[in-house]
C-alpha cells in the first residue's frame, strides 16, 4: 500500500493574530495522518491541545472528521501555514525525526540526516525561513524529495515567514540516512528545517483503525518549536 496525498492547503495570515484556525477543504478521514505546518513571527506560547512532541517537531493526534486545528503563538503576529492529509500508514506510523535552526544569514538550508528502520517508509522534510525585508518562496529540494507546498506571508515591512514541505516515498534497509533542503527566492535571516519518517502499510484494509500523528513545525527569527 502506497502513502498517498489526500489533500493540501495553505494560507497566509498576513495581519497580527494570536490564534489562527487553519482548515482543510474535506473533513479528514479516521486514521489518516494530518500534517500542519506553521510559520510564525512569534514564539509559540504552548502547543495546540491534544498534540505532543517528538524529537525535532510536534505531533498530534487526529480523530476521523476533523476539519480545521487551531494554533496559538506568543503574540498578535503574522503567520502562515500548510495543512495535508495522507493515507495508506500504518496505525502506528510514527518511526523516526530531527530538526534543527540557524541564526545567520543564508539562501539554502537543510534538515538534519535521519536514518529510518528498514521498511516501507514515507518521509516529509520541511523548511522554514524568517526575513526582514523580502517575502519568501522555496524552491530546489534536495535528494529527490518532491516539493508539495510552500507558503510565506506577504507584508509592507517588518519580518516575513515561510514555510513549505517535500516528500520521498523510499525503502529504508535501517542503515541509510535520509536528508533534504531548500533554497530560497532571497536571503533569509533565520533557518529552520525538520525532517520525519513514517511506516507505510504493507497490505490489508485501506482503512487505518487508529489514529496517527503529524507534524507541526513553528519557525521564528529566533527559534521554532
Amino acid at each position: 500500500m502506497a502513502a498517498l496525498l489526500v489533500q493540501s492547503k495553505s494560507a497566509a495570515q498576513n495581519t497580527g493574530l494570536a490564534t489562527v484556525t487553519a482548515s482543510w477543504d474535506t473533513p479528514a478521514t479516521a486514521g489518516n495522518l494530518l500534517v500542519m505546518i506553521v510559520g510564525a513571527d512569534d514564539y509559540a506560547a504552548s502547543p495546540p491541545s491534544g498534540w505532543t512532541e517528538s524529537t525535532g517537531c510536534k505531533q498530534q493526534v487526529a480523530a476521523g472528521g476533523e476539519t480545521s486545528r487551531t494554533y496559538t503563538i506568543g503574540s498578535a503576529s503574522p503567520s502562515c501555514w500548510i495543512t495535508a492529509e495522507i493515507s495508506g500508514l500504518t496505525a502506528s506510523p510514527y518511526d523516526i525525526s530531527n530538526g534543527q535552526l540557524v541564526l545567520s544569514d543564508g539562501t539554502t538550508y537543510t534538515t538534519p540526516a535521519i536514518t529510518p528502520t528498514a521498511g516501507e517508509r514515507y518521509l516529509i522534510a520541511s523548511i522554514g525561513a524568517a526575513d526582514g525585508g523580502h517575502s519568501l518562496t522555496l524552491g530546489t529540494w534536495l535528494n529527490s524529495f518532491t516539493e508539495r507546498q510552500d507558503i510565506g506571508t506577504t507584508l509592507g515591512g517588518g519580518t516575513r515567514d515561510v514555510v513549505g514541505y517535500a516528500d520521498f516515498a523510499v525503502t529504508a534497509n535501517g542503515s541509510t540516512a535520509y536528508s533534504s533542503g531548500a533554497t530560497y527566492s532571497a536571503t533569509a535571516q533565520a533557518r529552520t528545517g525538520i525532517i520525519i519518517a513514517f511506516k507505510v502499510a504493507t497490505g490489508g484494509p485501506a482503512f487505518i483503525a487508529a489514529p496517527n500523528k503529524p507534524i507541526l513545525q513553528a519557525v521564528h527569527r529566533a527559534s521554532y518549536w
